[in-house]
């Protein structure tokens, strides 16, 4: 269920990405920043990519070096 969720969220990044993008080319956009947590946005990545590695036969790690100095 994990995976179909994240890639659900992949997917309205991505199509949220398309609207922005379409807002820039019309001089309407509005830029919005908001915090998020890097490590947890990539174990999201990971989770979905590891799948196909491991359907490979292939090891996918991440190794989170001063992570804390951003």
């Amino acid at each position: 269920m994990k995976v179909q969720e994240s890639s659900t969220n992949m997917m309205t990044y991505i199509v949220q990405d398309m609207l922005d993008y379409a807002q820039i080319k019309s001089d309407n956009f509005r830029k919005v920043s908001q915090q998020f947590d890097i490590r947890q946005s990539i174990e999201k990545v990971m989770t979905i990519q590891r799948r196909k590695a491991q359907d490979s036969n292939l090891e996918f790690t991440a190794e989170f070096v001063n992570i804390n100095e951003l």
